[in-house]
């Protein structure tokens, strides 16, 4: 039997809202396994994470505390807390040679993001920020498509995330920290750098020559950001992001316009890629489509067609690139020099250039 790697988690616990995702991804990869965490602060929580998570309870008395005991018993970290405390978590990490697995994005501004970039540099730390949407194997086949250049010279792209959080009768059950804006939007940072590395990932060599942006807001929070994006090659991408857009639950969306064709991916339909060819003709491919071969392979196969995939097993596809990049050396997923694209982005629309 295959040796799996052993996951220290950081944060995640009963309370968190992504955590348990990441451990059912975790568990259905079968490489990794969670063999310990510091799953919350809060000491009742903590305990209720152990017992969710079928782990032998060990109430350390804080981070440093769990960092020191456990360090030698663990392969990974796994990071799942709040996007405002990545930073100071991360530099405790920084002296442990373990690769880190971090939710994203990986810190809070512009500013943390270089200073953490030159650790890893310098420390030539492997680092991996979870943007999990690029587990859809449909969307690695859409990067297929476009690096053949199927449907041409691409003139616009458009991508969407509106969700309802923020609307009135829903905002009690989002967390605190998502309520308040600090230097870049909480929006931002939650919603927007998905579209973003969703844009990077298909278009790796895309450069952003001119970016406007606009941000609606209530009582301060930003709740709805339109971005436009002028680059290097002609291409016109507008990314919107909302979470005040009452009965979307999650309706992210990927549409992509070309001189001879035109692609279009909807999340809520995550195993369908809708083609249209130089007529307007539209075609459905799925996951059994001979044109998909990404999506036909068997590692991201737990079934076959017909019966779909969740949000939770792109997850576990993440992991499963995860570790291809151990085993291989070679990170073809998403790294730190692809997110500094995201966050250049976000400091950019900041000072409005």
């Amino acid at each position: 039997m295959q040796q799996k790697y052993k996951i220290g988690v950081i944060g995640g616990g009963v309370n968190s809202t992504i955590g348990y995702a990441h451990f059912l991804a975790i568990d259905i990869s079968g490489k990794f396994k969670v063999s310990s965490g510091y799953f919350s602060r809060n000491k009742y929580h903590n305990k209720l994470s152990h017992k969710k998570y079928a782990l032998e309870y060990k109430n350390y008395r804080n981070l440093d505390d769990y960092l020191k005991e456990e360090n030698l018993n663990i392969d990974v970290f796994l990071l799942i807390t709040e996007t405002h405390s990545h930073f100071e978590i991360l530099k405790k990490l920084k002296k442990y040679k373990k690769p880190i697995i971090c939710e994203k994005p990986s810190v809070g501004n512009f500013k943390e993001f270089k200073i953490f970039k030159k650790i890893l540099n310098k420390e030539k730390k492997i680092f991996f920020p979870t943007y999990v949407y690029l587990g859809y194997p449909i969307i690695k086949d859409i990067r297929e498509i476009l690096r053949k250049n199927k449907i041409g010279k691409i003139h616009e792209i458009s991508l969407c995330m509106p969700q309802q959080a923020l609307t009135n009768k829903r905002i009690q059950k989002v967390k605190d920290w998502r309520k308040k804006d600090k230097e870049i939007p909480t929006l931002h940072l939650d919603l927007v750098v998905h579209l973003l590395s969703i844009l990077k990932f298909l278009f790796p060599r895309i450069k952003i020559r001119k970016i406007n942006s606009k941000n609606l807001k209530i009582k301060k929070l930003t709740h709805t950001s339109l971005f436009w994006l002028e680059t290097n090659n002609d291409m016109f991408v507008d990314v919107y992001a909302s979470k005040y857009s009452l009965g979307d639950r999650n309706s992210l969306s990927i549409d992509i316009k070309g001189s001879n064709g035109r692609l279009r991916w909807q999340h809520i339909k995550p195993e369908i890629l809708e083609y249209y060819n130089n007529l307007g003709t539209l075609s459905f491919y799925d996951r059994a489509s001979p044109s998909l071969k990404i999506s036909r392979n068997e590692l991201y196969n737990r079934y076959s067609a017909g019966h779909p995939y969740g949000f939770i097993e792109a997850i576990c596809n993440y992991y499963l690139d995860i570790f291809k990049s151990l085993k291989t050396g070679n990170n073809n997923i998403f790294n730190i020099d692809d997110e500094y694209f995201i966050f250049d982005i976000l400091n950019r629309s900041i000072k409005g250039k």
